[in-house]
C-alpha cells in the first residue's frame, strides 16, 4: 500500500462530512528528509459536492514542512519573486484598493517575502502586517523591505495581539489540511464586521489554463475550490461574500497560465446552511480528462529516454518530477543526479539519487528539464550562466 493511504479518510473541508467519491489517484516520489507526502486521492464529497484530497498526513507535518523546507523565499533570485507572481499580486493589490478603505488595518497570512504588502503600500494602505512560518522569508521581508512581520503560523490569537480590519489569504487556503481549526483561529484575528480576502486556484476553470498536466494537484495543494464551494465553506462561519472575480493569470514565461478566483467576504454573526453543488466535481473531471490526454505525449519522451539507458541529469525536483517518478517511466531512466536551485533540497536524495546545486554539474550528460513553468529560465541558466553545452531535453 502507498504510505500516504495508510492515513485515515479525511472529512470534507467544506461541510465536515465523512464520505467521498474517488476521482483520481495522485502519487509522488518525495525528496528524502523534506518530502511532505507521497500522494493522495482526489475525491468529491457525497454530501456537499466539494472536491478535496484524501488520506493526508498529520497537520504537524505540514507545519514543519512550511517552516523548514520553504521554496517561497526565492533565495536563488536574491529574494525576488518571478515576474508572473508579481503581476498577480499587483492585480490583487489594485483590486483590494478599489474595494476596501485605505485606512483599514491588514494582515497578510502566508505572505512569503512580502511582495503583496509592498504593492498594497504603493496603493495607499499604510497599516499592513505580514505573517509567515519561514524564518528566512520573515527576515528577507524585514531586511529588504522594512515590513512589519510576525513569524509563525496562524494560531489562536494571544490577548496582547491585535485583530485586523482585513485578513488576506492569498495562495494559502488551498494548502490548509485542517480548515476548521484554521478558520476558527482566523475569526479571532478579524475585527467585528471585518473583511476576509481569499484568493485560490479556480477549479471551475482549471481546464482552460495552460500548464503541465496535473500541475494544479501539486504536492502542496490539498483543497480545490470553485466559487460555490468556497462560499459554502465561509458561510458556515458567518462570512458573506460581497465581491468576487475570476481571471486567467500568467503563471510562467511561454504563455503558461493559471485560473485564479478571488472572493471578498465580510464577517457577520449569522452562519448559513450549505448548498449542495455539482460544479466542483464536473470541473475536476474535465481537468482530469485534459491532463490524461497531455500525459500521452509526455510519456513518449520519457519512455524513449528510459529505454535508451543513456545517462541523464534531471533538473527540477518539484511536482512534475515527483509525479513522473511515481507514476511514469522516469524512475526507469539512467539518472546520474538531480539538480535543483532550492537550497533546502540540495544535499538530499530523490529516489536514492543525490540532488546537487546547478553549480555542481560536472558531467556532460544530457539534461532533462522537468518543469514547464521554469523551462525557459533553466535553459537560459544552463547556456548563459553556467556555459554548459549539455544536450537539453524538454517536456513542454
Amino acid at each position: 500500500m502507498n504510505p500516504s493511504l495508510q492515513y485515515p479518510h479525511r472529512r470534507c473541508p467544506v461541510c465536515d462530512h465523512l464520505g467521498a467519491e474517488l476521482l483520481h489517484e495522485q502519487r509522488f516520489q518525495g525528496v528524502t528528509g523534506t518530502g511532505l507526502l507521497e500522494g493522495y486521492d482526489v475525491v468529491a464529497c457525497k454530501s456537499c459536492g466539494a472536491v478535496f484530497s484524501d488520506h493526508l498526513p498529520p497537520v504537524e507535518r505540514f507545519s514543519e514542512y512550511y517552516s523548514s523546507a520553504s521554496k517561497y523565499e526565492f533565495s536563488h533570485r536574491g529574494g525576488e519573486q518571478h515576474r508572473e507572481e508579481i503581476i498577480r499580486v499587483e492585480g490583487l493589490a489594485k483590486w483590494l484598493a478599489s474595494h476596501l478603505p485605505l485606512d483599514l488595518s491588514i494582515l497578510d497570512v502566508g505572505c512569503a517575502t512580502g511582495e503583496l504588502l509592498i504593492k498594497l503600500k504603493k496603493e495607499g494602505f499604510s497599516d499592513i502586517t505580514g505573517l509567515d512560518p519561514s524564518h528566512e522569508c520573515v527576515e528577507r521581508a524585514r531586511n529588504l523591505h522594512g515590513l512589519t512581520m510576525i513569524e509563525g503560523v496562524l494560531g489562536s490569537k494571544k490577548p496582547d495581539q491585535r485583530s485586523y480590519g482585513a485578513v488576506i489569504l492569498s495562495a494559502v487556503l488551498e494548502h490548509i489540511p485542517a480548515t476548521d481549526h484554521f478558520i476558527r483561529d482566523l475569526i479571532q484575528w478579524t475585527d467585528p464586521s471585518g473583511f476576509l480576502v481569499v484568493e485560490v486556484p479556480d477549479l471551475e476553470f482549471f481546464d482552460q489554463s495552460k500548464n503541465a498536466p496535473f500541475q494544479e494537484m501539486s504536492v502542496e495543494h490539498v483543497n480545490f475550490f470553485t466559487a460555490q464551494s468556497l462560499k459554502n465553506l465561509m458561510l458556515r462561519y458567518g462570512f458573506k461574500a460581497v465581491a468576487e472575480r475570476h481571471f486567467m493569470c500568467p503563471a510562467a514565461p511561454g504563455g503558461l497560465t493559471g485560473a485564479v478566483l478571488t472572493v471578498l467576504f465580510q464577517k457577520s454573526d449569522v452562519a448559513a446552511d450549505i448548498e449542495r453543488e455539482l460544479i466542483s466535481k464536473s470541473s475536476m473531471e474535465r481537468y482530469l480528462q485534459q491532463c490524461r490526454q497531455i500525459v500521452e505525449s509526455e510519456s513518449v519522451t520519457i519512455r524513449k529516454l528510459a529505454e535508451s539507458r543513456q545517462p541523464v541529469i534531471v533538473w527540477g525536483t518539484g511536482t512534475l518530477c515527483q509525479r513522473l517518478l511515481a507514476q511514469g517511466d522516469l524512475g526507469k531512466a539512467n539518472i546520474t543526479c538531480f539538480v535543483d536551485s532550492n537550497r533546502h533540497y540540495q544535499g538530499k536524495n530523490l529516489a536514492g539519487i543525490p540532488i546537487i546545486s546547478p553549480e555542481e554539474i560536472s558531467k556532460d550528460d544530457a539534461i532533462l528539464i522537468t518543469s514547464w513553468s521554469f523551462q525557459d529560465e533553466i535553459t537560459d541558466t544552463i547556456r548563459q550562466t553556467l556555459r554548459l553545452k549539455n544536450y537539453i531535453i524538454v517536456l513542454r
